[in-house]
């Protein structure tokens, strides 16, 4: 049977599903990670190993809030790197494809300050805003040291969606959305239905969390 606090982290998962019925909660076999999967976006978390793998209630509230302030986010892992051969020094190209969205994506990345390899996972996330209830910042460095989404994460850029297009290439409508990061450039190819919330000419942040 399960332990109180068992109990309690999952009278926690009954209350966000009732609250966000259009998600669902997956745990791994180990019971090391939560996962929550919603419309756009699929959080994962570590659980607690004090006296066997037990659900954190501070985790779960805590990725509630971030489900909120996301646009997207999904597990990717890194599939190439520099696929068309090396062209800085300090940046890498990353061809990756995602877990729960079937994305595929094109991402640059400082390897200076954030290395990456293939088969590395990593959690991504998009948001207009890293203010955690979802009210619009100015788009620079916030030094009230208030909490914020990008606490939550480990390489964080901000840049603007320059280009949106429709590909049909493979047989089926895929969407085509490119963001520029100061020149670090993304390309993320999906589902329409899972990319609509991303709109041309927008600011976006870019988050980073290696699972």
């Amino acid at each position: 049977g399960f332990g109180a606090e068992e109990r309690r982290s999952h009278e926690l998962c009954t209350l966000f599903c009732h609250l966000y019925p259009n998600t669902t909660l997956k745990n791994s076999l180990s019971l090391q990670h939560l996962r929550i999967v919603g419309w756009n976006t699929a959080l994962t978390f570590p659980l607690s190993l004090a006296g066997g793998s037990l659900w954190r209630r501070c985790d779960f509230l805590d990725a509630m809030s971030t489900l909120g302030s996301l646009i997207i986010e999904d597990v990717f892992e890194v599939q190439e790197v520099d696929p068309d051969g090396k062209k800085f020094q300090k940046v890498s190209r990353f061809h990756c494809k995602s877990d729960y969205f079937e994305f595929e994506m094109w991402l640059d990345v400082n390897v200076d300050i954030y290395p990456l390899m293939t088969h590395d996972k990593f959690n991504l996330g998009l948001a207009y805003t890293l203010s955690l209830d979802g009210t619009l910042d100015e788009g620079y460095y916030d030094q009230s040291k208030q909490a914020t989404l990008a606490d939550k994460y480990e390489y964080v850029m901000y840049g603007k969606l320059y280009k949106y297009q429709e590909d049909t290439t493979s047989g089926q409508l895929r969407v085509e959305v490119y963001i520029s990061f100061g020149g670090l450039l993304m390309l993320l190819k999906g589902d329409p239905s899972h990319l609509e919330g991303l709109k041309l000419d927008s600011r976006v942040y870019l988050l980073m969390r290696k699972v």
